[in-house]
């Protein structure tokens, strides 16, 4: 298995530590093998996934009313660091001529892409750090929403960018984006590098929290 963190963790319990355990779960486990016949030497192992999305390796054994979680390196790190390597990357759009088609169209490829891991990263937070768990299957638009009521972003602008991203997707002869390739490097990219050092923050505390 991956290296992690063990959290121990009461079956019968929602919440330990902060992580999330679903009484479903342990009812998937106990119904595919049999809770009531396990013998001391028996273990179960299974995978699942967290409010989070991240993979954990459940395992009972034969204290029936205690089970260890462990759990992959967090996947709310990499989609921060592929957000981060994203946003660099657009970030050399104000190095270049933003007149020239092939420049235009990279900087809104960039911008979309940018934007879609941003959104995600944001839900990563509300689900991660808030601990709002039921929000994890949010659309962008009510991602946006829920972030902006936390006081994560701002949600007007945001909201801005949704729609010009929406367009942007369906620009089909690149008439768009000629438009929106200087508002992309002069109004929206100052945006996602406000939120990469808002995310940053809440990056460092999450890792903190799941070392406890």
């Amino acid at each position: 298995m991956c290296g992690g963190l063990y959290v121990k963790a009461r079956t019968d319990k929602s919440i330990f530590n902060g992580v999330c355990i679903h009484r479903e779960w342990y009812r998937k486990i106990a119904g595919k093998h049999g809770e009531n016949v396990l013998r001391p030497h028996e273990a179960i192992c299974d995978i699942l996934k967290n409010s989070k999305g991240v993979n954990v390796f459940v395992r009972i054994g034969s204290d029936f009313s205690m089970g260890v979680i462990r759990m992959e390196q967090k996947r709310y790190l990499n989609r921060y660091k592929s957000f981060q390597c994203s946003l660099s990357s657009l970030e050399e759009a104000r190095k270049r001529d933003l007149t020239d088609d092939f420049v235009i169209s990279g900087t809104v490829q960039k911008f979309c892409l940018t934007f879609d891991i941003s959104w995600k990263v944001m839900k990563d937070i509300i689900v991660g750090y808030h601990k709002i768990s039921s929000f994890a299957s949010g659309s962008p638009r009510e991602t946006l929403r829920m972030a902006a009521q936390l006081g994560i972003i701002s949600g007007d602008i945001w909201m801005k960018m949704l729609l010009d991203r929406n367009e942007l997707t369906h620009d089909y002869d690149g008439s768009l984006a000629r438009n929106a390739a200087n508002k992309i490097v002069e109004l929206y990219l100052p945006v996602f590098e406000h939120f990469r050092d808002i995310a940053a923050r809440y990056m460092d505390q999450m890792e903190k929290d799941d070392k406890l």
